[in-house]
């Protein structure tokens, strides 16, 4: 009888060419949301919230890997080229936000002016039914 193989070991040590390739995809996924948003804000992010929530689940499961030691220089730098892209990202979505709140307002103001006969003045600017 042969004896038993020992069990596969499963390689835990994650190379520093595969981080880069998914800090790549991250920052792709994170570029694409910010033109999308800078050149077509009407566009829906649905498909791109979802490669984002796929990108941040998998940087969830790489970061329990490392150690603070195998995070060298070269690393650091694509975390911080990371976080600009990032940062990018968050004030296409302000300013997206804002932009849609300025709309919300024109049109309240322009329904309740639509609905006012200038009999009384006008107690709210948001629209019928949700003031």
């Amino acid at each position: 009888m042969k004896p038993a193989a020992a069990p596969a070991t499963r390689q835990s040590a994650l190379s520093k060419k595969q981080l880069k390739f998914l800090f790549l995809r991250v920052g792709d996924a994170i570029e694409e949301e910010t033109r999308l948003l800078r050149t077509n804000p009407a566009a829906g992010l649905s498909g791109s919230n979802a490669r984002k929530n796929r990108c941040l689940y998998e940087l969830n499961l790489v970061s329990r890997e490392l150690s603070r030691f195998e995070v060298d220089e070269e690393i650091r730098a694509e975390l911080r080229a990371l976080r600009k892209k990032v940062d990018d990202n968050a004030a296409a979505l302000r300013a997206n936000m804002a932009a849609t709140k300025d709309v919300i307002s024109i049109l309240g103001d322009a329904i309740t002016h639509a609905e006012s006969d200038g009999t009384y003045p006008s107690m709210s600017r948001l629209p019928a039914g949700y003031g």
